[in-house]
């Protein structure tokens, strides 16, 4: 009657282990109790996807260079895989010590070593997740200042721009405002304008003049040589007259080109400076979500 109870608890344990170890082994029945062959050199959590994430694997990365330096992602990976490594070692240890209360005194001290043995690495593991996740916070904080950093420097350039965007506008609409000019050479060419009607005037008062002496004195006169001095002011003015009108329809001409051009580079440089100052609101929002 106790055998079969011994047998029905052997196989109760035996199902247990395999659920969890598809290498483990059953022992025998017999008054001998052998050691179970379980394979512990590797998890039944992880599969052959997982190869590059064994700490060896991860060791021999590190060791080979920049190349291989682990990433966040790696990191975050390897902490995973330890942590399911961790929970099957436990499983394990538990049942080998319910087994070890079944062995005889001849096998404890085998079946007590291999306990140590994975107690041991047990711990190692975890100080090796503490330290990763040690890691992974440093890697995470460095991180978030370098995103700080970077974005006060984008910030900082914005404003650099708008500024300089800012003179450029100023000095546009400085030079817009000097085409008061104009106003001044149409003022002058009206006053010429004026002088002009003025000789023509005195000039033909003068000929009157000439025609009603000229019945009475055929000779040279004062008057002849005042008409003809006359005329060639006349003739002068009409000439500068000429001159400051092909002036100023030349220079009206460039002022009005160079007031459209500076208009539409005025209309660009708000239109960029209203791009960049979104630009810089969203990166002042993003730093401080």
């Amino acid at each position: 009657m106790s055998t079969e109870k011994v047998d029905i608890s052997l196989q109760s344990t035996d199902i247990s282990l395999r659920s969890l170890d598809s290498s483990f082994e059953p022992p025998c029945t017999s008054n001998t109790i052998a050691t179970p062959k379980a394979d512990y050199s590797r998890s039944v959590y992880l599969d052959d996807t997982d190869g590059d994430y064994t700490p060896a694997a991860l060791r021999a990365r590190h060791k080979s260079g920049a190349k291989g330096a682990l990433t966040l992602r790696d990191q975050e990976k390897h902490i995973d895989h330890l942590k399911k490594e961790n929970f099957d070692i436990k499983i394990k240890c538990h049942f080998l010590e319910e087994r070890l209360a079944q062995l005889v005194p001849d096998q404890i001290d085998a079946a007590l070593k291999q306990n140590i043995d994975l107690k041991i690495e047990l711990s190692a593991r975890g100080q090796e997740i503490k330290r990763l996740k040690k890691l992974l916070l440093e890697l995470e904080r460095e991180l978030e200042r370098m995103q700080r950093a970077a974005g006060r420097g984008r910030e900082q350039e914005l404003e650099e721009k708008l500024e300089e965007r800012d003179r450029e506008i100023r000095e546009l609409r400085r030079r817009q405002n000097g085409h008061g000019h104009e106003a001044e050479l149409e003022e002058q060419l009206k006053e010429a304008r004026d002088l002009l009607e003025e000789s023509n005037t005195e000039i033909e008062r003068l000929r009157e003049m000439m025609e009603v002496r000229d019945g009475e004195d055929r000779g040279d006169s004062p008057l002849k040589e005042r008409v003809a001095e006359l005329e060639a002011a006349n003739e002068e003015w009409q000439q500068r007259m000429q001159n400051m009108a092909d002036d100023y329809e030349e220079e009206k001409q460039e002022l009005v080109g160079s007031i459209e051009s500076m208009g539409a580079k005025i209309e660009q440089l708000l239109h960029r400076n209203e791009a960049q100052m979104q630009e810089r609101s969203e990166s002042r929002a993003m730093d401080d979500g």
